[in-house]
């Protein structure tokens, strides 16, 4: 399926010049992404998350970007999850990143 513009990745929102989210992105969206000038994707769902791509750390790094996985499970979040997502945004501050959150 072709989205055409990055706004129609699932729950895309753009936060800020530098700082976005969304749902959990297929193939075609983490290349939008990349056009988009993204470098950094953190993934904060599980691997076994609904929709989860098995491959998605390799697709990503071919890409160019870099990949962060925190796996959050979000019946019961840690503070410890919380504090690495912050160290993780405040060390790439200069990138652009993105931050998927849950799946589809």
């Amino acid at each position: 399926m072709s989205h055409n513009c990055i706004e129609n990745i699932y729950n895309y929102l753009k936060i800020s010049d530098t700082i976005a989210t969304s749902g959990q992105p297929d193939e075609e969206d983490l290349f939008m992404l990349k056009r988009a000038g993204y470098q950094l994707v953190i993934n904060l769902a599980h691997s076994y998350s609904p929709d989860a791509l098995d491959n998605e750390k390799q697709i990503v790094e071919t890409l160019g970007m870099e990949y962060i996985h925190i796996p959050v499970a979000w019946e019961n979040p840690l503070i410890d999850d919380a504090k690495e997502f912050f160290k993780i945004m405040e060390l790439n501050i200069n990138k652009k990143r993105i931050a998927p959150l849950c799946s589809k």
